[in-house]
């Protein structure tokens, strides 16, 4: 072996090993890959002696990792799901305690009474429609309109199980027609079981949604979160009109936690804390508001820091208990599977 080769060999490995002495932190998370990579990178050059490894992932999936890897977790943050969600993860005890200080900025009835997860976005729900072939005036007002004769095959959705902003949206409108009252819970399965009846096609994927809106020559329309919608039309062009139903719209609550693991490191702990406060930092609000549509939920965001759209999108929230709507979820989207999905819908 040539003295050159050997200083190349060597080179070559001490290489790999100063990127293996980067401390690890794994984080499993709904949103996109173009959030991930983009605060991947942010932190990364803030802390040089970090390697994020971003892994996005239905919410569904999510849990259901958390859940197996409970022996040995893979993963240190999980970062976004329904409050629903990481309620049930939290009574499994798969999650670890922490209170960043920004939390004393949101409103107590969004907390969990243990600190086990806490709020970071507001997701509303609203109908999104194709502007190049529907007016203003011509989309939807309610949200009885997508269970109504004239949305007979005109109804696009996300595949509801999978996906933490469906299943809460869901729980929302069941909550709303059953008024709140869990022995009249009838009256929201009635209502899901006439959109269902109405729904042509329900997307494994969010784009599936996406290009069905975009591409359908029914003229559909979609349920989706008003942050998405939004940034998908600005960043990717599609033609996104957004109509909020009078009645008002299901306000998902998106969480943020870390995963709990006995055996992690303390570097290894205090790296994955540093990344949880680094993306729900003001910082990061600011990019996440303005860059991908998102919608802080603490109150200290300064007014001029909010994205232009924010006013232009006013809308209130339906008159539900969102206590009621959050703790139902996980059993109600069960009796949706089983009861309403199997029934013949609009679609193919």
């Amino acid at each position: 072996m040539t003295h050159v080769f050997r200083l190349l060999l060597v080179t070559g490995l001490l290489s790999a090993c100063s990127k293996d002495d980067r401390i690890t932190v794994v984080v499993y998370s709904p949103h996109g890959p173009d959030i991930g990579k983009e605060f991947e990178k942010a932190f990364e050059t803030e802390n040089p002696g970090v390697d994020v490894q971003y892994q996005p992932l239905p919410t569904a999936d999510i849990l259901t990792r958390v859940r197996g890897e409970s022996a040995n977790p893979s993963c240190d943050v999980w970062w976004g799901a329904p409050s629903s969600t990481f309620a049930i993860a939290a009574d499994e005890a798969l999650l670890e305690p922490y209170r960043p200080d920004w939390l004393a900025h949101v409103d107590e009835k969004f907390h969990d009474r243990e600190d086990r997860f806490a709020p970071h976005f507001t997701i509303p729900q609203v109908i999104v429609y194709n502007r190049d072939r529907r007016s203003a005036d011509d989309a939807p007002t309610s949200w009885d309109d997508l269970a109504s004769d004239a949305y007979a095959g005109r109804v696009v959705m996300r595949n509801p199980p999978p996906s933490g902003s469906m299943r809460g949206a869901f729980s929302w409108l069941v909550a709303w027609k059953a008024g709140n009252d869990p022995a009249n819970t009838k009256a929201g399965f009635d209502y899901l079981r006439a959109v269902h009846r109405n729904t042509k096609s329900y997307g494994a994927i969010p784009k599936e949604l996406f290009e069905a809106i975009k591409r359908d020559k029914d003229d559909v329309v979609g349920v989706w979160n008003l942050a998405d919608a939004i940034f998908q039309r600005d960043r990717y062009e599609y033609p996104f009109g957004i109509a909020i139903p009078a009645e008002g719209v299901p306000v998902v609550i998106d969480c943020i936690a870390l995963v709990k693991n006995d055996r992690r490191s303390p570097a290894r702990a205090e790296a994955a804390k540093k990344y949880y406060d680094f993306v729900t930092s003001i910082e990061s609000g600011r990019k996440l508001m303005n860059g991908h549509g998102r919608i802080l939920i603490r109150g200290d965001v300064p007014a001029e820091d909010l994205p232009s759209w924010h006013a232009e999108y006013a809308y209130e929230p339906l008159p539900v208990d969102a206590t009621f709507a959050a703790t139902n979820a996980d059993a109600w989207m069960s009796e949706w599977e089983a009861k309403v999905k199997p029934l013949e819908h609009g679609g193919s």
